[in-house]
């Protein structure tokens, strides 16, 4: 967007009919609220993972135990 803002500001300049400092003035703010936002975004994908490992919940759930001692047991009671 801060791009498409300057793109504008230049042929509005180049035009003429633009006032003295207002196309430098456009220009900055546009390119540094673009900057703010895509920081912003980038620390909330950071604070988003930190939650998730914080909460403390498993990151998969175990089903089916195979190859164990229990596992077998089990399997034995079920087919008996």
């Amino acid at each position: 967007m801060g791009l498409l803002a300057l793109g504008y500001s230049v042929i509005a300049k180049m035009l003429g009919t633009t006032t003295l400092g207002w196309t430098s003035l456009m220009s900055s703010i546009w390119i540094t609220g673009g900057i703010l936002m895509v920081s912003i975004g980038l620390i909330g994908e950071y604070v988003g993972k930190i939650l998730t490992e914080t909460q403390q919940r498993p990151r998969f759930t175990i089903e089916e135990e195979i190859g164990t001692q229990e596992a077998v047991i089990r399997q034995f009671d079920k087919a008996v």
